[in-house]
């Protein structure tokens, strides 16, 4: 399913007239971010729902004629002359549908999709026929996600006292601010990948925090600002990546963060945007051949090599909590289930 859905996600790349599609792909195929959604049989919900969603994207890009044989590529300032496919959004509404029967986080695409044409075809953004099609993704995605947030809160265990110290809005904005940091740095700087990382208070009193807001802020906000000089692409990406990320920012309740604020697999689907940009940033860097084929060669091993580490964790459940262990001795639910593998091995031994 994982490779599947890196092919669809080169493809998606291909459509948009993406530089360095080939590059993003290839590193998102690698990176050891990705390894507890493929490794972890949990989480198959999010390898179909990405396959699905993107899927769902190509039918939507089909529909609008994005990436066709005459596209270009550059943002068109004139509507499209051809007729919508609408035979292609079909397809794109049964995608749709099996990705949101598979996991709801993957509501954030009809935003996403809403952006990409502000982006490549702001003159199609206000069609009566384009925003039936995205309506017609954006209110059963929006029901799905209720029905989650529901379901967090009644049956999963993510009540109201969820967050007992940190019930105000002022310290989940704190929280919000500092976790969509900690998920660029895990894409930037894949280093110590462990189960459940390690907790941090999210208070209006530490400086530092204010400034990870501030910037997390300043940011889009400065890509507006340049967005005629670089185009609109770098806000898109950055835009979507943090819609992505917003149900696991802290302003709801997922039950997880009992344990840890940020999650690998929290962070997958939010992955494509900003592994698109990174592509798109190498692209640009101007190196002689060799130099680029060594440098590029030199970063697929290292990530072939960390996932592969990162993925003997998952060999069995003592071996995660122990490996959980060892990256953060303070995990007191690592404790707590390696203690309970050990009792159940022990009464199978009796």
């Amino acid at each position: 399913i994982f490779a599947i859905t890196a092919l669809l996600f080169w493809k998606v790349l291909i459509r948009l007239r993406i530089p360095g599609a080939l590059v993003a792909v290839l590193l998102f195929a690698v990176h050891p971010v990705n390894v507890e959604s493929v490794a972890w049989v949990t989480e198959r919900k999010n390898m179909l729902s990405g396959m699905f969603a993107l899927l769902t994207v190509l039918a939507f890009l089909r529909f609008l004629h994005i990436g066709g044989e005459d596209d270009d590529g550059k943002p068109k300032d004139k509507p499209t002359a051809e007729a919508l496919n609408w035979r292609a959004m079909g397809w794109g509404f049964a995608f749709w549908g099996l990705g949101l029967l598979s996991k709801s986080v993957i509501a954030f695409v009809p935003p996403a999709l809403f952006l990409v044409v502000w982006w490549k075809r702001p003159k199609d953004l206000f069609r009566s026929e384009v925003l039936v099609a995205l309506l017609l993704l954006l209110i059963p995605g929006v029901a799905a996600g209720l029905h989650t947030a529901w379901l967090e809160k009644h049956q999963v265990g993510a009540g109201d006292v969820f967050f007992p110290e940190y019930d105000h809005f002022g310290d989940r904005l704190m929280l919000a601010g500092t976790v969509v940091w900690v998920y660029l740095k895990h894409v930037l700087l894949p280093i110590e990948q462990m189960f459940f990382y390690p907790k941090w208070d999210p208070e209006m009193s530490s400086w530092w925090q204010w400034l990870l807001l501030l910037g997390a802020i300043a940011l889009p906000l400065t890509l507006l600002w340049k967005s005629k000089q670089w185009g609109r692409g770098p806000l898109v990406a950055v835009l979507i990546f943090g819609g992505a990320l917003f149900p696991v920012m802290g302003f709801t309740n997922v039950y997880p963060m009992r344990f840890s604020w940020v999650a690998d697999h929290f962070q997958y689907h939010a992955n494509f945007a900003m592994f698109a940009l990174l592509g798109a940033l190498l692209a640009r860097v101007k190196l002689p051949a060799g130099a680029a084929r060594a440098a590029m060669g030199g970063l697929l091993v290292g990530g072939i090599a960390l996932s592969n580490v990162h993925g003997f964790a998952f060999e069995n459940a003592s071996v995660l909590w122990q490996r959980t262990l060892a990256s953060n001795p303070e995990c007191w639910i690592a404790y707590q289930n390696l203690g309970a593998e050990k009792n159940s091995e022990a009464r199978e031994l009796r």
